[in-house]
Order: structure tokens, then C-alpha cells, then sequence
């Protein structure tokens, strides 16, 4: 039995089993402890190795980047799209509530060539135009931002002071800086400071009429005499120093001289004023357009003092320049042919628009940009006697035009990069007010993701400016990076 065993043994040692070994068996014993032939990487293989692992890494890296800016982008561009709707919605809201009898647009001379952001090229000038109405609405349509003791708005007892009224001005705020100590404004339209259009601010300024005191303790708003009386914002005054600096923003009844603060009683007091104090070159109402101080920080340091923590109420959008106003009567820009009968072939029938815009004719660097003043007196044709009055258009009062609604500089067919336009309606030009406002602005995302390069084009016409028909023009001036995305919206007015 024994031997049995052992030649069993042999035969699994030495026999066909044993030789029938498997490549993958042989390859195993080749490898195993007892061979000599162990082998490693090359120094040309861990070369190929790592430089494809790099290559993947900077391929990865750049998927990511690309994702990344992709992602930002699609978020900057929602975000300047909603700070549109909501200037949008605010301007639509509140226009719709205009009291009948004060309607301001005033387009100073735009600035100097100004850059999109800090540290950018100064391209273009800035426009920094401003509208001022009346608007009235729900009994708490406004509520003041300034009342020391407001807390929740549905709570009565905790409720602000709130009015029906307000005087309303829309337009560029000054930012403070947000060092020393008190803060320092930055007027934006001072060439010693050029702020970059993306470090504006627009403001949005309600001063509340409301007809009694409040009698709220340690708060004392300004009665009508600021607005109505000797010196005040309709006398040559310029805007009170607590709406300047955001740390008031109502207005209550002047009882030593029975003048009540509601709207019907600032529309008489505007209507009465003399044309010159409306229309000229230096109006005596001014501080109605006047822009006010607009924090761009927020501290709690001193709660004691309200202006730390409630200057921000006149804040409304942030990084908005370039703020453009026209207005249009509703007419085509061909209304009649010379004979006085209605075009019938190709007229333009585009909305006509009145107002400061570019001039088409500007020389070809776009830091000597021309406006020129685009007056409703110069749209001839198709008015009617009382237009004519109105707007100065026949020639009318005392020999020559007396224009009762518009002024501007350079008018006559000029233009200049200092050129101004002012259009006022009061009770008796009322029924000449626009048929509807178009305002025209760039809005920059709080990171300057979103800028593309673009053509010039002044008129708008889709070629190039200027149009030299010798076809040599400095493209160097003519490519321009522009940042944040412009908005052009039209409100109509009832």
C-alpha cells in the first residue's frame, strides 16, 4: 500500500499532469521568488506616464475653468436681468400714480469719457439725466425709511409714518466712501473723482407729504417752508441738508404760515412760478433734481445715531450708470410730407423721441461724443395752434419763440459735448405731456463677468461711426470692450 502511495506521488511530480503546465501557471512561476528575471518601469515609460497625467490635469483644469466662467456668466446675467425688472416695475408702478401738474426731466451735461470699471478704459462719456413727479396712491402707498421708531409696517402700533403723496425723484446718487470718519461723498459727476460707471448708484428719493406732525420724540421733520418758501427747493435753495444726506425723508404742514403739505398745495405753488425760474440756465427750482448722498456700507457702531444705519433708505440700485431720458408725443417721426398731406409711400413711421441723444456727426474719437438737443419745437408739420404756444413752434410770444415746456443749450441745429436738455409740465401744459418715457441704462454685475467687444455706432443705423465714405477709419477707436449689458425700457404715462 505503501508503495502504491509513493508511485502515485511520482506520477503527480513528474508525469503528463505535471507537464501540461498552463501559460498563465508559467507566467506566475516567472514571476514568482526564485526567478531572476523581475522587471520595472523605464525612465521613458514613467516619463510618458506622468506627462499624460499632467495632460489630463490641465484638460480637467480647463473643463472646470470653462464651466466655471459658463456658470458665472449665466449668474451675472440673471442678476442684472432682475435689477432691470425691478427698476422696471418700480418706474412703471409709480408713474402710473402721477399727480397731474408736475413732471420734470432734466439731462445735465453728460460727464467726461468715464470706464465701465475701475481701472478700465475711459471710452464714453456718462449720462446722468433725472425725473421728478408726484405720485399718489393707497393711504400708505409710502412709508417713511427714516422713523426712529418704525418697526413691522402690518403692526399700527409699530407701523412707520406712511402718506398717500410724495415727491419723487429718480436718478444718480453720490456714493460715500467707506473711510474716515464723517463718511466722504464722491460726487459722480466730478472729473477730479471719474468714478467707473459700475461704482454708481441709482437713487430713488420719496419725500412724504404728510399734512401733521407726527410728534415722534427726537425726530423733527422739515415743515413746507424747505420746499415753498424764501430760499427753499422752489426759491433758489438747494435740497435740504437731512434729504441730502438721507436722514429724512418727510415733509409736514408749515402752520405758522398755514402752507399744508400735500400735494395739491406743491402743484399751485409750482404752477405759479415764473417761466424763468423753470427754464434756464439756472433755474431757481435746481434742488428739485438734485442728487443726494447714497452709503455704499452699513455699520451699526453707533445705533444711537440714526444716520449709521438709515441712510440706505433713498439706496435703490446699485452698479446703474449711463441713465438716459426721452419722451415721445406718440407721432411718427413722418407724420405729413412737405404739402401737409399724410405720407402714403416710404415714410418713416418709427415713434419719434424728444430729448439729449448723440449726434451722428460727432468726430471719430468717441471722448469728443457730440449731443445734440432733440426739441419737440423742431418736429414742425403736423402741430396745432396750441401746440404751437406750448412749445415755441411758430414763432409765437413777443416776435420770436417762447418756448413754455423745453429748453436746451446749443439749440438751432448744433450740438456739443456739453450739451443740456430740461422739459417741464405744469396744470396749464398738461394736456402736452408725453404719451409715454423711454429710459435707456447699463447695469454691471457686482463681479464684471458680463462685457463683450462692440462697434460704434452713434445713429444707430447698424454701420459703423463715422460713416467715412473713404472707408479710412481708425478701427483702433472704433473696437471698444464694454461691460455690463444695457437696458432700454419704455413706460407709458396715463
Amino acid at each position: 500500500m505503501i508503495g502504491l502511495t509513493e508511485s502515485l506521488s511520482q506520477d503527480l511530480l513528474h508525469g503528463p499532469l505535471a507537464r501540461d503546465e498552463t501559460p498563465a501557471r508559467r507566467r506566475c512561476h516567472s514571476f514568482g521568488m526564485n526567478s531572476k528575471r523581475v522587471r520595472g518601469f523605464t525612465t521613458t515609460e514613467l516619463l510618458v506616464a506622468v506627462g499624460l497625467l499632467a495632460v489630463t490635469i490641465v484638460a480637467v483644469a480647463e473643463i472646470f475653468d470653462i464651466s466655471s466662467e459658463a456658470t458665472g456668466r449665466t449668474t451675472a446675467h440673471a442678476e442684472v436681468m432682475a435689477a432691470s425688472a425691478a427698476v422696471q416695475q418700480r418706474l412703471t408702478n409709480l408713474l402710473s400714480k402721477i399727480e397731474p401738474g408736475l413732471l420734470i426731466i432734466e439731462s445735465p451735461a453728460p460727464t467726461g469719457p468715464r470706464a465701465d470699471i475701475p481701472g478700465g478704459e475711459a471710452s464714453f462719456p456718462m449720462r446722468h439725466d433725472r425725473l421728478v413727479f408726484i405720485a399718489s396712491g393707497s393711504p400708505d402707498e409710502f412709508q417713511s425709511c427714516t422713523d426712529p421708531t418704525r418697526g413691522t409696517p402690518t403692526d399700527p402700533h409699530l407701523a412707520p409714518v406712511s402718506s398717500s403723496q410724495a415727491l419723487v425723484y429718480f436718478g444718480p446718487a453720490i456714493p460715500l466712501t467707506d473711510v474716515g470718519a464723517p463718511k466722504r461723498p464722491r460726487p459722480f459727476d466730478d472729473e477730479a473723482y471719474a468714478l467707473a460707471g459700475s461704482e454708481w448708484i441709482l437713487a430713488h428719493r420719496p419725500i412724504l407729504f404728510v399734512l401733521d406732525d407726527p410728534d415722534v420724540v427726537g425726530w423733527l421733520p422739515p415743515d413746507m417752508s424747505v420746499l415753498a418758501g424764501a430760499g427753499g427747493m422752489l426759491d433758489d435753495g438747494n435740497l435740504h441738508d437731512e434729504y441730502l444726506k438721507c436722514q429724512m425723508d418727510i415733509v409736514v404742514s408749515d402752520v405758522v404760515n398755514d402752507v399744508h403739505a400735500d400735494a395739491a398745495t406743491f402743484i399751485k405753488l409750482f404752477g405759479e412760478l415764473n417761466r424763468s425760474d423753470l427754464l434756464s440756465p439756472t433755474p431757481r427750482i435746481h434742488a428739485l433734481w438734485e442728487p443726494n448722498w447714497c452709503p455704499t456700507t452699513a455699520t451699526l457702531d453707533n445705533p444711537d445715531v440714526r444716520d449709521y444705519y438709515l441712510r440706505s433708505g433713498f439706496n435703490f440700485q446699485p452698479r446703474l450708470a449711463d441713465f438716459r431720458i426721452e419722451w415721445t408725443d406718440g407721432r411718427g417721426v413722418d407724420r405729413l410730407g412737405p404739402d401737409g398731406v399724410e405720407w402714403t409711400g416710404d415714410d418713416d413711421t418709427r415713434t419719434r423721441w424728444f430729448g439729449l441723444r448723440p449726434d451722428p456727426d460727432s468726430p471719430p474719437n468717441p471722448d469728443d461724443l457730440y449731443y445734440w438737443p432733440v426739441l419737440r419745437e423742431d418736429a414742425a408739420g403736423d402741430t396745432t395752434p396750441a401746440e404751437d404756444v406750448a412749445f415755441g413752434i411758430t414763432g409765437v410770444g413777443g416776435g420770436g419763440p417762447t418756448n413754455y415746456i423745453e429748453w436746451a443749450t446749443h439749440k438751432g441745429g448744433s450740438s456739443d459735448p456739453l450739451a443740456a436738455y430740461r422739459a417741464v409740465w405744469r396744470t396749464h401744459t398738461w394736456q402736452f405731456r408725453p404719451k409715454a418715457l423711454r429710459f435707456t441704462y447699463r447695469i454691471y454685475d457686482e463681479n464684471n463677468r458680463l462685457h463683450h467687444t462692440a462697434e460704434i455706432d452713434l445713429n444707430e443705423n447698424g454701420d459703423f461711426d463715422p460713416d467715412d465714405p473713404a472707408g479710412q477709419r481708425d478701427i483702433n477707436r472704433d473696437i471698444v470692450t464694454r461691460y455690463g449689458k444695457e437696458f432700454s425700457i419704455v413706460v407709458p404715462l396715463p
